[in-house]
């Protein structure tokens, strides 16, 4: 059972990289013209997915998972996937109070199973 400000028994940036490193090495293998980058600063609590390149005479610039470690909460600030980051956390042992849908108003967070912040 889930309590307000448990201690994590789960190695928050150990999963958070597990999850982002399984979806990058499925987009490296998907995208042929542009470069996918995994970007993580531990010690700041970092994460980032970006697709850099050209496609053509069109630059591509694009953050497609952005999460942050921020004290015991971990924030999943912008995610482009067709995948639930948060359902996959939670399937690792992180408690859904510990989770924040960054990318999601404030206002309507409290309406998420999920920490409003």
């Amino acid at each position: 059972m889930e309590t307000l400000n448990s201690p994590p028994t789960v190695n928050y940036p150990q999963a958070i990289e597990e999850i982002i490193k399984d979806f990058t090495n499925i987009l490296m293998e998907e995208e042929e013209e542009t470069e996918v980058e995994l970007i993580g600063d531990r010690h700041g609590g970092h994460y980032l997915v970006m697709v850099v390149g050209w496609q053509e005479d069109v630059r591509v610039y694009n953050t497609i998972v952005h999460v942050d470690l921020k004290g015991d909460k971990i924030w999943i600030q912008k995610n482009e996937t067709d995948r639930n980051i948060a359902q996959e956390l939670v399937a690792l042992g992180v408690a859904k109070t510990n989770i924040v849908l960054g990318d999601r108003p404030p206002s309507m967070r409290k309406f998420t199973p999920y920490s409003p912040g």
